[in-house]
């Protein structure tokens, strides 16, 4: 064909036709295009009573009443164009992408989720730490609602009976947290070698006795933060991992605030004089029974400006000569003074080597730039890395008058 001409090309069953008059049936029909040199008009249609409308601005169109809606006839105008059939054919060809088009895509998708990572990591962090920040609330209401049961007294450090191990804080108030089935109970024991039907925790035997496995190798949620990413190597995934006595033992992330170091000459009060030891709240003073903590009235610095636990997460067996199990919740050694013995690490959020084997240690988390603690009050609060660590030991002392805030 020499002459050159617009051609109306209908699409069906995925062929094309470039006749200019051709009978199709409409449900064959996928759509109608007008093929010029450079550019591709898509036709909208529709089918009323028994014709078929086809609109296009600037395009001369005649449709023909047809006998049956099932059938239709398309006649177009001829249009002079350069170029020929041969061309417009070609212009049909569907234009691919090129190497140096699809490089630009990847590299921009990969800027993208670049971006978006950080975004996604910062959520998924700000939820862990609210989950953290519930952890403390829900301790902190589970304690004052024990004081209430025991004339404004918190829950003592630890209890000992006898030669035995002691018992921490944490085993006292779980009957306020609906953990009563892991609750500390001064029942009579038979046989303390022989596991017991319940999970209770059985004061009148040692904590390390078959009769307390069931209670002590259970995992508590609350007390442990989800953002605890490293562990001492003692122990895995919240338990403890090392062959021996605690083997199979759940863990702690939080700790009982036992006063600031008082062998660290670093920290003073502010008259100048060393901090006493058991000036913190959850005391390392083994008591006799569970009315033996600290008293509200006590605190005179003001209960929320006191703190009582704090983040000292992913410790397991303190290890050498005297493998204490303070990171173990039922020990009664998850209680520690806060700072380290020695005047170089910081006060929050050092390398954990200088927290995971030492009796005094400083606070320790997984959240980025601080960590998180549970004032006497039931508030909590977030202290960052930068914090001063005289404010850090004064708010850890209950009665030493420092003036001192979280806020």
């Amino acid at each position: 064909m020499k002459s050159d001409q617009t051609s109306i090309f209908i699409v069906k069953k995925r062929s094309l036709s470039c006749q200019s008059r051709e009978t199709i049936k409409v449900k064959d029909i996928v759509g109608v295009y007008l093929y010029t040199r450079r550019s591709r008009v898509t036709f909208s249609w529709k089918i009323e009573l028994d014709r078929v409308f086809l609109g296009c601005i600037g395009i001369g169109w005649q449709v023909r009443r047809v006998k049956s809606i099932q059938e239709m006839v398309v006649y177009h105008t001829i249009h002079k164009t350069r170029g020929g059939m041969k061309g417009d054919r070609m212009n049909m060809a569907k234009k691919a992408f090129t190497l140096v088009e699809l490089l630009v895509v990847i590299a921009i998708i990969g800027v993208l989720i670049g971006l978006l990572l950080p975004a996604v990591q910062s959520a998924r962090e700000a939820a862990r730490r609210a989950n953290c920040t519930n952890n403390l609330k829900q301790m902190g209401l589970g304690m004052h609602n024990f004081a209430t049961a025991r004339k404004e007294r918190f829950p003592p450090g630890r209890v000992k009976q006898s030669n035995f191990k002691t018992v921490g804080w944490s085993s006292f108030f779980l009957d306020f947290m609906e953990q009563s089935q892991l609750q500390a109970t001064w029942d009579a024991v038979a046989d303390p070698d022989v596991a017991s039907g319940d999970s209770r925790l059985y004061l009148a035997a040692n904590f390390i006795d078959k009769i307390n496995e069931n209670a002590t190798h259970t995992k508590i949620a609350t007390y442990l933060c989800p953002s605890t990413a490293r562990e001492d190597s003692t122990r895995r995934n919240g338990f403890i991992v090392t062959a021996g006595q605690y083997e199979g033992m759940a863990c702690t992330d939080y700790f009982g605030n036992a006063g600031p170091n008082h062998n660290e000459p670093q920290f003073l009060k502010p008259n100048g004089d060393r901090y006493e030891e058991h000036s913190g709240v959850l005391l390392r003073k083994n008591a006799d029974n569970l009315d033996g903590g600290t008293r509200f009235s006590q605190i005179t610095d003001g209960l929320s400006k006191t703190v009582v636990v704090c983040e000292i997460t992913g410790s397991g067996l303190r290890g050498g000569s005297n493998n204490s199990a303070r990171g173990v919740w039922a020990s009664g050694l998850n209680c520690s003074e806060i700072g380290h013995n020695n005047s170089t690490p910081a006060i929050i959020n050092p390398d954990p080597s200088d927290v995971w084997k030492e009796v005094n240690t400083p606070l320790l988390s997984d959240h980025p730039s601080g960590a998180s603690v549970l004032m006497c009050d039931g508030s909590v609060h977030f202290l960052n890395e930068s914090t001063d660590k005289n404010i850090v030991t004064g708010l850890m002392s209950k009665n030493c008058g420092e003036i001192v805030s979280v806020d």
